[in-house]
């Protein structure tokens, strides 16, 4: 099994939307989740984007995974990551194991192969997506894998827009999960989200800068799921 990172878009003409995230708050007296029989576990999911007014941008994913048991030594063994070769470049800037040790092993930054994604050989209108594979070298039970990668928007599909849709992962537990937007300051954009979900807006320099936290600490099932819809 391969593991995907996941950051769908929506096609909003400068709109940026977000799904709420998933947050599991601690009851009072309640004991502390134990999560030893989780294959694994985000420590830190960590998104970056950043937009200018032309439309080019970046995208950083920062990830920070403890490995548990040996489904998730399956499950991580390879890591796939997804973009658009028509208008983006996504470069693996480090993906390593940290041993319990305390000694790290990286992945060599030419073990990346470079595919078509295998939706493009049913739906030729998605030729342009590619994936980057990349295995991860002697992951163990007990380990850390870290990981980021960093695609580019080098060309905008349509000048002077952008857009973005972004939901919080919760097919994993994820102890802390962070979007972080920066826009040029002046630009107008329309934002939805969730009610009860609102950004914390800074200004920073000539830099608009929108920050959403959130956690998850229960695992959804089938029927969590159809509540949601």
């Amino acid at each position: 099994m391969s593991s995907r990172c996941r950051f769908p878009a929506v096609l909003l003409c400068a709109i940026v939307t977000f799904a709420a995230p998933l947050a599991s708050a601690q009851t009072p007296g309640k004991a502390k989740p134990d999560f030893a029989d989780e294959p694994y576990v985000f420590e830190l999911l960590l998104n970056v984007v950043r937009y200018e007014n032309d439309g080019t941008g970046t995208r950083k994913t920062t990830a920070r995974i403890r490995v548990q048991n040996e489904a998730a030594v399956q499950a991580l063994g390879q890591m796939i990551f997804g973009y658009s070769s028509a208008n983006e470049n996504l470069a693996i800037e480090y993906l390593r194991v940290r041993r319990s040790d305390g000694t790290t092993v990286e992945a060599p930054p030419d073990s990346a192969q470079d595919l078509p994604a295998p939706v493009a050989r049913q739906a030729p209108m998605y030729s342009d997506y590619r994936e980057k594979h990349i295995p991860v070298p002697g992951l163990r039970p007990g380990e850390i894998l870290e990981y980021r990668i960093v695609t580019t928007v080098e060309k905008a599909l349509f000048p002077g827009q952008f857009w973005l849709g972004y939901e919080f992962e919760k097919n994993a537990i994820v102890l802390d999960e962070q979007l972080e937007v920066s826009i040029p300051k002046g630009r107008d954009i329309k934002l939805k989200t969730q009610p009860g979900h609102d950004a914390k807006v800074t200004t920073e320099g000539d830099r608009r800068v929108y920050r959403w936290t959130g956690s998850h600490t229960e695992r959804e099932t089938d029927d969590s799921k159809d509540a949601r819809k």
